[in-house]
């Protein structure tokens, strides 16, 4: 995922600490799997997930990331520097379409050889929207000069940059709602809100990691609260948006997942769920047998799905019911494919890898 920033255009902000909380969560289990995967071989027949084999979604892109989906389209950046390009593509299939493309120039500088290289990252969505953050780098230098969180409507369209710095502050932009843009900043080791608006920023948390330096990662949200996982400490916390301390939610390694109801994640060999807003957190069941994962785990609205090394340069695609069932082997693709940003919807599984030009897709 490429590095981005953010901040306000505003000179001068007030910081408002504030400590939030969220309420903890019951554990429970899914199911009993054999030693490596065993089910891998299983028929896949009468499984409700995805599985047979990836195809291709999108041809001829330039290591596509940050991939996301909303209910008709996929959105993603392609790697295009010095400028930013966004790509759309219809779910149900069809050709991927450039919806925006940075020339590289910035501020008054329009001069071809004054562009100023462009990156972006941390593509999030609304109904409505795009949003995303793009740094601008000295083309000389190579030096970051400023930030700025851009919004363009999904259909296409005029950009507006919605707040704005000189500073750089290094955040990333994880999570957009009704009210505001939520971010990581890891020189700052903190998490800060900005409203839509671009007027007010609030730092919501101070010492995010538990080792006081980088290493906030997967920062999402629901309508409620926000999750995160400190890679630095191994730990995976939430923090409700109302306010309140952070609460623990587990261990965990470097990923996460979630729906409406559960946290997923892969854990020392487990796939664990945990249901959301319990006070009283208990195991009631695990998923045994996971080996080597690569720590990447979606979901769907009926199934979890994470990955598992088969070899040195393979690896395969699982896939289990998330009200128990048979672990299958949904499908097998390069080691080097599966790495990148995953998605799933009603329809499918995706995977964008930094390391192709084509968008994969498993069809459920």
């Amino acid at each position: 995922m490429r590095t981005k920033r953010a901040a306000t255009k505003t000179a001068s902000v007030l910081l408002v600490f504030t400590s939030l909380s969220a309420t903890a969560c019951q554990k429970t289990v899914l199911l009993g799997g054999g030693d490596n995967g065993s089910d891998a071989g299983a028929e896949t027949a009468d499984s409700p997930c995805a599985s047979g084999q990836f195809s291709a979604f999108a041809t001829n892109q330039r290591s596509p990331g940050d991939l996301i989906l909303d209910d008709q389209h996929a959105f993603w950046f392609n790697d295009y520097e010095p400028a930013v390009q966004i790509m759309m593509a219809p779910i149900s299939g069809g050709a991927a379409t450039q919806i925006s493309l940075s020339d590289g120039a910035y501020l008054a500088d329009t001069t071809p050889s004054q562009s100023h290289p462009v990156l972006a990252s941390s593509i999030v969505l609304d109904d409505q929207n795009l949003y995303w953050i793009e740094s601008h780098y000295n083309p000389f230098s190579i030096v970051l000069e400023s930030q700025s969180i851009v919004s363009m409507p999904k259909t296409g369209g005029a950009t507006t940059t919605l707040a704005e710095t000189t500073v750089a502050q290094y955040p990333t932009l994880a999570a957009v709602d009704g009210d505001n843009f939520y971010f990581v900043d890891d020189t700052t080791n903190t998490l800060s809100s900005l409203s839509r608006s671009g007027e007010t920023m609030r730092v919501l948390l101070s010492n995010v990691s538990t080792a006081n330096e980088p290493g906030i990662a997967r920062l999402q949200q629901d309508a409620q609260n926000l999750y995160w996982i400190d890679s630095v400490g191994a730990k995976f916390y939430s923090l409700s948006k109302s306010g309140g301390a952070p609460a623990f939610v587990t261990d965990v390694g470097s990923n996460f997942a979630q729906d409406a109801q559960h946290l997923y994640w892969l854990d020392d060999g487990k796939l664990v769920a945990t249901a959301k807003g319990s006070d009283s957190p208990t195991t009631v069941a695990l998923l045994d047998g996971i080996s080597s994962p690569l720590g990447l785990i979606t979901v769907d609205d009926v199934c979890v799905y994470w990955s598992v090394d088969t070899s040195p340069s393979a690896s395969a695609v699982m896939a289990v019911p998330k009200g128990g069932g048979q672990i299958i082997t949904a499908a097998t693709l390069p080691s080097w494919e599966a790495e990148g940003s995953w998605a799933a919807d009603a329809t499918g599984v995706y995977i964008a890898s930094p390391y192709d030009s084509t968008i994969l897709k498993l069809v459920r």
